[in-house]
């Protein structure tokens, strides 16, 4: 979405939406959050998303993709070991509506066949490692899996959290990433590091995340993209599996537009009032400094909407993709 910066830092994991959670993960460094939700039934669907903070300079509690800081709605499924593949397929056939209301959607695979439905088949963005299973690397060494994870673009997140409280953790962690990366034949660029925080003070900085990242076997000059560029390309992919390739590629033209301060997804009521056929609403919110669009601008808008070019409005004025 966004061209990777080394002062552009992702949280895909945080559990908690109070305030401070947010003013210490800014503070940190961090500009791209994502609040995650859990859901644990596999006989219930899951519930809507939680409002999201509201980030300064935005309206409205709905999800945003900013140059300079963004905030999306995640699902983590994470079943237990006695889900199987069908279970979980049909699933998704059953809640897709209500899955598809998520900007993230992660599943935290208990199983052999539950990681290979993920890896094949169902439409998630990151697959989650859970550090609290003591036959964790009993499947995750299978490379066939994750390779083919990582040829449909998604990638696999380690959680920091537990290894925060727990030595035992922090031996699973090490042990799964070696697998990860020498049986499985990851590539670092597959990689997610998340901080899983249930509270401010379960985050870490990114420089201290990527020094402890390198002494679990992740190679030292891969670390920031675990934090930045990998995290970028799972929020791609989440754009491209919910709004299509078309929609991905108009909001990330238009969120480089100079004239342009954030992306935001229209919520139901906004879609209805609008009036318009099209089930995936998106506004661009404009800068009060511009008095109108650019020519530029312009064309590029014409181009990616062909059936109806948007007309110059003044400032504040709403782009709609």
């Amino acid at each position: 979405l966004f061209q990777p910066q080394s002062n552009r830092y992702y949280d895909l994991n945080l559990l908690d939406r109070q305030e401070a959670m947010v003013a210490r993960s800014q503070n940190l460094g961090y500009s791209h959050l994502a609040f995650a939700s859990v859901h644990t039934n596999i006989k219930v669907p899951p519930p809507p998303p939680s409002p999201l903070p509201t980030a300064a300079g935005s309206s409205g509690s709905g999800s945003v993709w900013s140059r300079t800081g963004s905030r999306v709605c995640r699902l983590t499924l994470a079943f237990g070991p006695e889900v199987q593949e069908t279970e979980l397929k049909s699933y998704f056939r059953q809640h897709a509506k209500e899955l598809e209301a998520y900007d993230l959607l992660a599943v935290l695979p208990k199983s052999q066949s539950a990681l290979h439905a993920c890896a094949e088949t169902l439409p998630v963005d990151l697959i989650a490692c859970d550090l609290g299973s003591p036959k964790l690397e009993t499947f995750w060494s299978d490379f066939r899996d994750i390779r083919t994870a990582v040829r449909r673009g998604i990638k696999i997140e380690v959680s920091l959290q537990p290894m925060l409280h727990s030595q035992q953790s922090r031996i699973l962690a090490a042990t799964l990433l070696f697998e990860l990366l020498t049986s499985a034949r990851l590539s670092p660029d597959g990689l997610v590091l998340s901080s899983g925080a249930l509270n401010q003070w379960d985050l870490r900085d990114p420089f201290g995340v990527c020094a402890l990242a390198a002494s679990l076997g992740v190679p030292p000059d891969k670390t920031r993209a675990c934090l930045s560029a990998n995290c970028e390309s799972a929020v791609e992919h989440a754009l491209v599996r919910r709004k299509t390739a078309h929609g991905a590629l108009a909001i990330a033209q238009i969120a480089k537009l100079p004239g342009v301060s954030s992306v935001q997804l229209a919520d139901s009521d906004s879609k209805r009032s609008s009036g318009r056929k099209r089930p995936a609403a998106e506004e661009a919110q404009v800068d009060d400094g511009m008095t109108d669009l650019t020519e530029q601008q312009d064309r590029l808008i014409d181009l990616l909407l062909p059936a109806k070019p948007k007309k110059k409005k003044k400032s504040g004025a709403v782009v709609r993709i």
